[in-house]
């Protein structure tokens, strides 16, 4: 609780049962005019009513640490709306995954670590994108038990 308004510029008691966290979106795709909650550390977060929408940096250990401190909230499930690279021959750009399995998306540490050879290691293990996000969110989200549904939009094919 000690840096829970530092790093989501809000309270405790104002997250809403429903949470999405996303690293892409920001309030004003929504469509409505909301007072957003900006932190010290370049978290966004708004009440939209009856959900709360928190706007991480695009960073893994960002939205680790927003997934922990839900755990002491009255949050109860968390919608993660993301990017990743189709590695799918299935998926063209523009599509949108929809997944609570881990093992679908593959999380990079960094660009320098995607190459040619481990990007034919993951299509040939059927991983179908990759990301950065990925893997903090769904391991922060088993640690505290919220259940994760995410939502990607395929915004390139790797070679």
């Amino acid at each position: 609780m000690k840096y829970f308004k530092a790093i989501l510029g809000i309270s405790p008691n104002q997250i809403r049962p429903t949470v999405i966290i996303s690293p892409i979106i920001y309030p004003k795709h929504f469509g409505q005019k909301t007072s957003a909650d900006k932190s010290q550390l370049g978290f966004i977060t708004v009440d939209l009513g009856n959900i709360t929408l928190i706007k991480t940096p695009m960073t893994q250990g960002a939205v680790k640490d927003a997934v922990l401190l839900l755990a002491q909230t009255r949050c109860r499930q968390i919608v993660f709306a993301g990017a990743i690279g189709g590695l799918s021959k299935d998926l063209k750009i523009g599509d949108i995954l929809v997944t609570n399995n881990p093992k679908h998306i593959f999380s990079f540490d960094s660009l320098s670590d995607e190459t040619p050879e481990k990007l034919k290691q993951l299509q040939k293990q059927k991983v179908l994108g990759i990301d950065f996000e990925s893997r903090a969110l769904f391991a922060a989200a088993k640690k505290v038990k919220l259940p994760v549904t995410a939502y990607y939009v395929v915004t390139v094919r790797p070679p």
